[in-house]
């Protein structure tokens, strides 16, 4: 005979040992008793459970048991989920001798307190009401307004009101999913004290809108040259108002790029957080923030961050978004650090598609404008830009109803030869002719504010098709070697604002016209060095560009 505890004694967690007797080991065996909707988080000695048959308990459908075989010696059975509580019975039997016992007990008080109105789970007694403690939703308190709701004899469910969620109602779906965050900063010698501290001015600005606390996000900085540097640990960034302050102090190193130990190290502290908010486990992100010019290349190979969300800035004044995309295996998750791309998209995983306040969108007007002035290399103009439009135009592909394209040649004026055009089967072949063919003229860029101003006028020009809830991206393929004056930038500084963007391709690579580009777009493609274009080069180039023609824009409160 086994003494059964009552359920208000029933636990989560029990840790047992079977018993001998003369010496001698017994056939034992573990019997197990729990609401049907739990049994999937049971564990026995920290795996799930062998297949086993469960039968219903009689006069309850939803209670169900089993009896598992077990090995001599000390075990442990529980639940995932400390709130569920389950009965275990530890029974032994041979020839001529048996045992039986509760694996353990909840020790939880049996007081009845009883009262005339007293509600719950109750019976007679004496004629008053009394709380026998069987009310699973005694003591939960469902958040955000959730109404709880027994199962079983111990389990319960918070059934939450629209935009929640959790075990309690603990998520809010519209606000951002609570998040680990690891950011890997740049400190080597190719990114350079000036781009270092663009770094931690995109870094201030990303962050500026994130609730850092133990409900919300919390964060961890490492800096990389030669080594890595754990600047600060998730227990060193306790709240918002401090951030800004602890990023402004990260130091520039300035030694050679070891971009694979910064992100080793980052991937290692992801893992070893086991962080829950309630019940619930964050997610985890990696951020990194560099120029890709790594010392050593053939290393970010070995770098094993398969199971963690890998996002890359591409940010420096030389930039190898090649090498960049190696690190997160594919080119999507690579972003310029001009605009608010990579934390929109960040929001469209860490808020639910219920709450409707991130949208994605192909709607953009691209304007390519391209030097054909004198400074140009012949060869420049009748292969390789051709050759770059064509790949360009097959990996947009002629299915993106809302891409709007444009050309214009510029020299000392501008010269349209189209404007906001569909990529369709209908003007596929007119498209190809227009952009394989630029004619090199005589004269020189003179002005280029000028130019600049005309071409921003185009992209806006809503009478010959701009439409004005398009992003607009505007791309400039040149050598570069006119002066970009202080109206340029003025005007550049401007733009830099949604809804528009500016990237550069630079097609000569000399110290002067690498300056005038990054003036025009810190976010420049570089593909190829004094018009010789390597393969991988205008691959990645093209695969960047494509990725910039897509968005997604979130609205959050």
């Amino acid at each position: 005979m086994i003494l059964i505890p009552p359920i208000q004694q029933f636990s989560s967690d029990y840790t047992f040992s079977t018993i001998t007797v003369d010496g001698k080991d017994l056939i034992n065996s573990l019997a197990l008793v729990i609401a049907e909707t739990y049994i999937s988080g049971l564990l026995l000695d920290g795996q799930k459970l062998p297949t086993t048959k469960w039968y219903a308990v009689e006069g309850r459908h939803d209670i169900k048991y089993t009896e598992l075989r077990i090995s001599s010696g000390a075990h442990s059975v529980h639940h995932v989920d400390k709130s569920v509580t389950f009965l275990a019975i530890s029974t032994g039997i041979e020839e001529f001798n048996s045992y039986g016992y509760p694996a353990g007990l909840n020790f939880k008080s049996m007081t009845m307190n009883c009262s005339d109105d007293n509600a719950g789970t109750s019976t007679k007694n004496s004629g008053q009401v009394c709380d026998l403690g069987l009310d699973p939703c005694k003591d939960i308190n469902c958040l955000n307004n959730g109404t709880c709701v027994p199962i079983g004899w111990t389990g319960y469910k918070c059934s939450c009101p629209d935009h929640f969620s959790g075990q309690i109602c603990e998520i809010d779906l519209c606000t951002p999913f609570p998040s680990d965050v690891v950011f890997v900063v740049d400190s080597s010698r190719s990114m350079g004290k000036e781009f270092f501290e663009m770094q931690k001015q995109y870094l201030i600005n990303l962050t500026k809108s994130w609730i850092i606390d133990d409900s919300h996000f919390q964060i961890a900085i490492i800096s990389f040259s030669n080594i890595a540097n754990v600047e600060y640990n998730f227990e060193s960034l306790s709240n918002s108002t401090d951030l800004p302050t602890i990023i402004s102090n990260l130091k520039y190193q300035g030694d050679i790029s070891q971009l694979h130990l910064g992100i080793k190290e980052a991937g290692n502290l992801l893992k070893k957080r086991d962080r829950k908010v309630y019940y619930t486990k964050v997610k985890k992100y990696l951020i990194v923030i560099a120029d890709g010019l790594t010392t050593t290349p053939q290393d970010l190979k070995a770098v094993d961050i398969d199971d963690v969300k890998t996002h890359v800035v591409a940010l420096g004044e030389d930039v190898s978004h090649y090498y960049l995309s190696k690190i997160t295996k594919q080119m999507a998750d690579v972003y310029p650090p001009i605009s608010d791309r990579l934390w929109n998209r960040m929001l469209l995983d860490l808020i639910h598609p219920i709450c409707n306040v991130c949208h994605e969108s192909n709607e953009t007007d691209v304007l390519i404008a391209v030097d054909v002035s004198r400074d140009m290399d012949t060869t420049d103009l009748t292969t390789v830009i051709p050759s770059l439009m064509i790949k360009l135009l097959n990996m947009i592909g002629l299915d993106n109803a809302d891409l709007r394209l444009s050309l214009v040649n510029f020299a000392d004026q501008v010269d349209v030869r189209f404007l906001n055009q569909s990529y369709s089967n209908e003007t596929q072949s007119r498209t190809i002719q227009r952009m394989s063919y630029l004619p090199r003229e005589n004269t020189k860029v003179s002005n280029f504010s000028d130019i600049l101003g005309h071409v921003v006028n185009l992209s806006n020009d809503t009478d010959n098709g701009a439409r004005f809830s398009a992003k607009k991206i505007i791309l400039f393929i040149s050598e570069f070697k006119f002066d970009i004056d202080e109206k340029s930038k003025d005007i550049i500084s401007k733009l830099m604002s949604d809804p528009f963007e500016i990237f550069t391709s630079g097609l000569n690579l000399k110290e002067e016209s690498f300056q005038n580009m990054l003036d025009i777009s810190s976010s420049s493609f570089h593909v190829g060095t004094v018009g010789d274009m390597f393969a991988n080069q205008i691959d990645t180039f093209i695969k960047a560009f494509v990725n910039q023609l897509s968005y997604v824009k979130c609205t959050v409160n």
